[in-house]
């Protein structure tokens, strides 16, 4: 009896080994091949995306703008991030660093803008409407909705947050250099001040280097 007894667990045994070496390199091969698969996958873009990066990129050299376009900038990577990422989506921490970057930015262009009024109110100059506050403040709101779509794990809700925040720039950097008030005063001053508004798809350094280009007015006789 204990001869047979050792004859079975001898044969269980060698049974064991033998299926283990048979599914061991399959399970493995499996293995690679999920993995291989999941490397392969391709990165999907979010519907639009190449139009909406073709228009970040018509914004053009923002420090053309002063400090103010330089305020923008911040807000302008969270869009490219977003638009460059696999649909729309990037990790918390990106997401967190970018946006905090894009609102403290936004804050001081804010800030400056006041600043810019008050000086302008001061001597004598009433507005009856900013367009470039309103534009500010939209642009504002946009990025505070990106940063809730981005986080509610909803993909659908990216991509009019993010164009709202591409369509948001665009306004608040035509509405800059169509204010005179903005780009004359120190601080606040752009290089683009001659440019009128901004075409879409065009940045403001055409519009820079066509009015640079523009032959200067003859002097009056005396």
């Amino acid at each position: 009896m204990r001869g047979l007894s050792a004859r079975r667990i001898a044969s269980t045994a060698l049974c064991a080994a033998f299926l283990v070496g048979i599914s061991g390199p399959a399970a493995l091969a499996a293995d690679s091949a999920g993995e291989h698969s999941r490397a392969a996958a391709p990165r999907a873009s979010l519907p639009g995306a190449d139009r909406l990066l073709a228009e970040l990129d018509g914004l053009g050299d923002l420090s053309r703008l002063g400090e103010l376009g330089s305020r923008l900038a911040p807000a302008r990577d969270l869009a490219t991030a977003v638009l460059t990422s696999d649909n729309g989506r990037l990790a918390p921490a990106d997401a967190k660093r970018l946006g905090d970057a894009a609102e403290d930015a936004l804050a001081e262009a804010s800030a400056m803008i006041r600043s810019a009024r008050s000086a302008q109110a001061a001597s004598g100059v009433q507005r009856a409407a900013d367009p470039a506050s309103d534009a500010l403040a939209a642009v504002q709101k946009a990025i505070e909705d990106l940063l809730k779509s981005l986080t509610s794990g909803d993909v659908g809700q990216v991509l009019p947050a993010v164009t709202g925040l591409v369509d948001g720039l665009l306004d608040l950097v035509n509405s800059l250099l169509k204010d005179d008030g903005l780009t004359s005063t120190p601080g606040t001053s752009a290089s683009a001040a001659t440019a009128g508004t901004l075409p879409a798809g065009a940045s403001e350094g055409t519009a820079s280097d066509a009015a640079a280009a523009a032959p200067a007015a003859p002097a009056s006789a005396s």
